[in-house]
């Protein structure tokens, strides 16, 4: 079974406090692509800004609205993610537009989903007359 990229960036991070990064990267990044795993090295990357994050507090959420929302709401949703997650010492939040979401607001974290969209409420209603 092949490392994930979050077992790969905890190796590194843990090799990091020990040895040179500037030889430890190179080496990983070696190691990777005789591995044919290559196409990880940006996976693990992000895994490592996210681990840091983390250690220091940071938890960053993609909120994802059927249309671009006031700064009123966006507060008001950052608000709701800060309720969330009261484990995070800060919230970075971006936002983004996908209108099959219909109305409401999905929160989602790299471990987390929060959905409370118009969507996932008809899909939910849809289900429940088919059973």
């Amino acid at each position: 079974m092949r490392p994930t990229p979050r077992q790969y960036a905890q190796a590194l991070r843990e090799l990091g406090e020990t040895h040179e990064p500037k030889e430890v990267i190179k080496n990983f990044l070696a190691f990777l692509f005789r591995r044919g795993e290559g196409h990880k090295a940006e996976a693990v990357l992000r895994e490592l800004e996210e681990q840091e994050a983390a250690r220091s507090g940071v938890l960053s959420v993609e909120v994802t609205t059927a249309r671009e929302v006031s700064p009123a709401i966006r507060k008001a949703i950052e608000a709701k993610a800060a309720l969330l997650f009261p484990e995070a010492k800060k919230i970075v939040s971006s936002f983004r537009i996908d209108p099959e979401v219909i109305g409401g607001f999905r929160i989602r974290t790299s471990e987390a989903l929060y959905d409370e969209t118009l969507s996932r409420d008809l899909k939910a209603f849809a289900a429940s007359l088919n059973s």
